[in-house]
């Protein structure tokens, strides 16, 4: 397994823990870890609630091994299982509003390569997409960052969010087409959005 690894890798690690392999516990979580944290701080600011959510998502994961099926989204079943445990947790912690999540800090989104390298005019267009998506609904936003932050599919999404995939593709559908009107003439909207997926 290189740095990323595929669905099929996570299965296979997620096969070898319901096997009492520990390794292939640490492997998975230091594989999903990057994934989980960046999509639980779109609900929570405070760091350590969700380092102690996605810590008891995978105890969890343990002690649960022996009755746990191999999922056919590992990353879906994992994205799932934070939002819900961040979810129950929250009324505790300093819970963050979805609506307030997708304010994109532009700096912190767009490498810093885009305008190093020369690529001015991405780090623009990606700079108004970013301020675009804060018009979208609380619900559009969180497809499109799932969609294409996170290149999950929609039956992914659908899980994760706890709706159908008709919804998922409904809700995806009019966010480009709002994002479609606001985009100014001679920007290519679609690609820049293809090129968070990357």
């Amino acid at each position: 397994m290189g740095e990323k690894a595929s669905t099929s890798d996570l299965q296979q690690l997620w096969a070898n823990l319901k096997m009492n392999d520990a390794g292939s516990l640490k492997l998975l979580m230091e594989y999903t870890y990057g994934l989980m944290f960046g999509y639980g701080s779109k609900f929570s600011d405070n760091k350590e609630f969700i380092q102690d959510c996605i810590q008891d998502v995978f105890i969890a994961i343990w002690q649960h091994r022996a009755t746990l099926v191999v999922p056919d989204s590992p990353k879906g079943y994992l994205l799932t299982s934070l939002r819900r445990k961040m979810i129950n947790n929250g009324a505790k912690n300093s819970w963050v509003p979805i609506d307030s999540l997708y304010n994109f800090d532009p700096e912190q989104d767009i490498s810093l390569d885009y305008i190093v390298f020369g690529h001015e005019e991405v780090a623009t267009q990606m700079r108004l997409l970013n301020s675009l998506l804060a018009r979208l609904s609380e619900r559009q936003r969180e497809v499109i960052y799932l969609r294409f932050y996170q290149n999950l599919s929609r039956n992914e999404i659908a899980e994760i969010m706890n709706i159908s995939g008709q919804s998922v593709s409904n809700i995806l559908q009019k966010a480009l087409h709002s994002l479609r009107k606001l985009w100014p003439v001679g920007h290519a909207l679609l690609l820049c959005l293809w090129s968070l997926a990357v």
